[in-house]
């Protein structure tokens, strides 16, 4: 009868130590995805920094230079712009993956919803600060904006002055990289609503 207990006792020990480890793992894992979303998103807003400054430098020397130095914008900002979109696509497959894989098998193993339960409460103050998802797509609006405006300024100067088929050659193609640059965006918001109605189906 000793000698059972002892092995009941062996193999209890045994099932804790399995389980601790495996929650260590997910643990280690939630860990590292945070990391890789904080340095994407730094990323991200680096890309904005530097969107600004060349805007920034190229309005400025419009004054001294020419006003077509415009049409340099959208081959910047497009190309950032879609660096930018690319690393926030990342967090938001990444924040996918912590609320229905590692969240979802840790609450389920230890029959607790509340573990790592930062989004459920995010979600439930949404209501009360509803403008904050607003202004986090003004950083959007810096790539999508002065590109569209560069083109719409440059316009007539470009298409219906300039004899020069290669410059209209240019403002065509940069017209087709802003385009580009708003099916990014799009793509980008349909992953933000997935973001969403995983939120809503977990709280």
């Amino acid at each position: 009868m000793e000698e059972k207990i002892s092995k009941e006792k062996v193999n209890r020990k045994i099932t804790n130590r399995e389980e601790l480890a495996e929650t260590q793992i997910w643990l280690t894992e939630y860990n590292a995805i945070r990391d890789e979303i904080i340095f994407r998103m730094r990323t991200a807003d680096y890309f904005t920094v530097v969107n600004l400054g060349v805007i920034g430098t190229i309005i400025g020397l419009t004054l001294t230079i020419t006003i077509d130095i415009l049409l340099v914008i959208p081959w910047i900002s497009c190309l950032l712009g879609i660096m930018y979109f690319n690393q926030l696509r990342h967090v938001q497959i990444l924040g996918l993956y912590i609320r229905q894989v590692i969240t979802t098998n840790l609450s389920t193993k230890y029959h607790n919803d509340y573990l790592l339960g930062w989004d459920k409460f995010h979600s439930s103050m949404k209501s009360e600060w509803s403008i904050i998802p607003m202004l986090g797509r003004l950083p959007a609006l810096v790539f999508i904006v002065p590109s569209f405006l560069a083109l719409i300024v440059t316009f007539y100067s470009t298409i219906i002055v300039n004899d020069m088929w290669w410059i209209k050659f240019m403002w065509a193609i940069e017209l087709l990289l802003c385009l580009l640059l708003l099916f990014v965006w799009y793509k980008e918001e349909k992953y933000r609503n997935i973001g969403k109605e995983s939120k809503q189906k977990n709280v």
